[in-house]
């Protein structure tokens, strides 16, 4: 038993180190929220900004945006019971 306890780490250990980084693939960027040109949002509360990652918002086509509310805005909880309650 301890034997194939071994293998398999050393195979998954070896894994790791063979399967190429996600952060190196071709095409992808990573960015930090100061890197990001953020805009006020008229129809969200006052303070609340918007940062367009990639794509049109007025196109039906994929995109990806940050939201970054207000420091004083609260959330409210959804009609989604929680069952530990």
């Amino acid at each position: 038993m301890k034997r194939v306890a071994v293998t398999a780490t050393l195979l998954g250990g070896l894994g790791v180190f063979l399967i190429p980084p996600a952060h190196a693939a071709e095409g992808h960027t990573f960015v930090t929220p100061s890197d990001l040109k953020w805009t006020d949002v008229p129809a969200l509360p006052p303070g609340a900004q918007i940062a367009v990652i990639e794509g049109p918002l007025n196109e039906a086509v994929p995109f990806t945006f940050r939201v970054k509310p207000p420091r004083t805005s609260t959330f409210r909880r959804t009609g989604i019971q929680d069952s530990s309650t």
